[in-house]
């Protein structure tokens, strides 16, 4: 099994990235940047409580530390359960 993304849709599966790869996910998050900045807290950035960098996630450190293989690209298409396609930025 595949899991491809890395946006806030995936954040779930990224926190328990080591599990999906004990259970034989083939776990490769692809993404433009390694850093996700969590859109939720943009009110707070806005009203300067936060600075941005304070909002970040830095995705590839999540998904390498949890067993994964991180894909800096745009992901492209995805055929069934055994192609997946992306471009690497």
């Amino acid at each position: 099994m595949r899991l491809a993304g890395g946006g806030h849709a995936q954040l779930y599966s990224l926190r328990r990235i080591r599990q999906l790869v004990d259970e034989d996910f083939d776990a490769v998050p692809v993404n433009p940047s390694r850093l996700l900045y969590h859109s939720r807290r943009s009110p707070e950035v806005l009203s300067r409580i936060y600075h941005p960098e304070e909002t970040r996630i830095d995705l590839r450190y999540f998904v390498e530390k949890g067993g994964g293989r991180f894909i800096r690209g745009r992901f492209l298409r995805s055929k069934g359960s055994r192609y997946c396609s992306a471009r690497r930025s």
